[in-house]
């Protein structure tokens, strides 16, 4: 009997050990489930991220495909408005490469007129006083070349927070450049409507002049000509044709006052000796004053040297230097022409009492005259027309002051023009 219990603890405590050797690999089969089913959720969250990622690197690729396909300049700047953003568009236009473009201040690039404005718009979106920038700024590029664009831009937040700025370029350097044509060519309609309407009030008095002498003339002439000796009939028709000539020499200067604003007179040169240039212009010489011989005297200094020479221009400009002084008794009037490596230059001087301080400040400005020019006849467009002259030549003209002591005059011109 004992033994049969015995033999039924011993039986029973293997039950015992079996069992609980069960449920340890009961637990353990469950924890390894657990860790399995937290693995596979761990693995498949990763799985979830990287599709992700790579849907946002092929939306990356996509979005750089189109901006690259654009016209437009595509920029972002962070907040410090350094470039962190460029298309390809950026350096077709600018000729700059996009990486030496990133990281550099925006601002920094543009022209140095345009940088405060956009510094300004910069600043009120940082502040939070704006959303959105649309302004015009220009850009100078490496060739130095000035080009203007429209920039439009917005605000880039995430979460609410400020990150940058991002925005568009748009070239509109043709539309700037003909918008600037028209508005010259406004203005210089503009400065040319001035000029007739002053001419046409200048020379009002001057045509009266000439016509009351001419009608006065006339007058005698037509009432007492059975009356009037021939001296006296010769004296009245020499004053009726001195101001038919007086008449048309104001058209004349009306009408090409009217050329050289349009543009329509042009330097055509060819090469020749400046003294014997000048020697064949003064040899031309008709003084207004009929059958005066002026008292003028040529000098040529240096070597010769030929220059382009435009005579008829250069003789319009000398013969009404030698009017003005010729008018206003100012002779002998001496002319000095001397030739360098690089330029011919003319001096005139006369010996007159010169001009005063307050005319030679306006002396080539239209319709100024000195103070002893008044009893004359004249327009004061003379030495206006001169300087545009010797301008249209490519040379410039200066005078040396010297009141009291003459009138100097000095035309300088190139010997070398852009063409040779």
């Amino acid at each position: 009997m004992e033994h049969i219990i015995e033999h039924t603890n011993s039986a029973s405590e293997e039950i015992s050990q079996l069992r609980r050797a069960y449920e340890r690999e009961k637990q353990a089969r469950r924890q390894a489930e657990e860790l399995l089913e937290s693995k596979s959720l761990e693995l498949y969250e990763k799985n979830k991220t990287l599709a992700e990622q790579n849907a946002v690197l092929r939306s990356a690729e996509q979005y750089r495909f189109l901006v690259d396909e654009l016209s437009d300049i595509i920029f972002q700047v962070d907040n410090n408005g350094h470039l962190i953003f460029l298309n390809k568009v950026w350096t077709t236009i600018t000729h700059v490469s996009v990486a030496m473009a990133l990281g550099r201040s925006f601002v920094s690039l543009v022209h140095a007129d345009s940088r405060p404005l956009l510094q300004e718009q910069f600043e009120r979106v940082w502040q939070g006083d704006s959303e959105k920038i649309h302004l015009t700024i220009g850009i100078e590029f490496s060739d130095l070349k000035l080009s203007w664009f429209e920039l439009q831009a917005q605000v880039v937040k995430e979460e609410n927070i400020i990150k940058g700025i991002a925005g568009r370029l748009t070239d509109i350097t043709d539309k700037q450049t003909a918008q600037f044509h028209l508005y010259k060519a406004l203005e210089q309609e503009k400065q040319l409507n001035t000029l007739r309407e002053q001419l046409i009030s200048t020379n009002s008095h001057e045509f009266r002049t000439p016509l009351t002498a001419i009608k006065s003339s006339a007058e005698l002439l037509l009432m007492y000509s059975d009356r009037l000796n021939e001296e006296t009939r010769n004296r009245y028709c020499t004053t009726i044709d001195q101001g038919v000539d007086s008449i048309l020499n104001i058209i004349t200067d009306i009408l090409f006052v009217d050329s050289l604003e349009r543009g329509t007179v042009r330097c055509v040169s060819s090469l020749m000796q400046l003294d014997i240039a000048c020697h064949d212009i003064l040899s031309m010489y008709k003084p207004k004053k009929s059958n005066y011989i002026p008292q003028i005297q040529h000098t040529k200094l240096g070597n010769p040297h030929l220059l382009p020479i435009d005579s008829t221009i250069l003789a319009h400009a000398i013969h009404t230097l030698l009017d003005n002084a010729i008018q206003h008794r100012s002779e002998p009037i001496f002319i000095e022409t001397l030739c360098t490596d690089n330029e011919g230059i003319i001096t005139l001087y006369d010996s007159g009492v010169g001009l005063p301080k307050h005319v030679v400040d306006n002396l080539f400005t239209p319709f100024v005259r000195g103070q002893n020019s008044y009893t004359q006849s004249g327009g004061g467009m003379g030495l206006y027309t001169v300087q545009r002259l010797i301008h249209i030549h490519g040379g410039t003209i200066t005078h040396t002051p010297r009141e009291g002591f003459g009138t100097c005059f000095t035309i300088t011109l190139p010997r070398f023009t852009s063409q040779q």
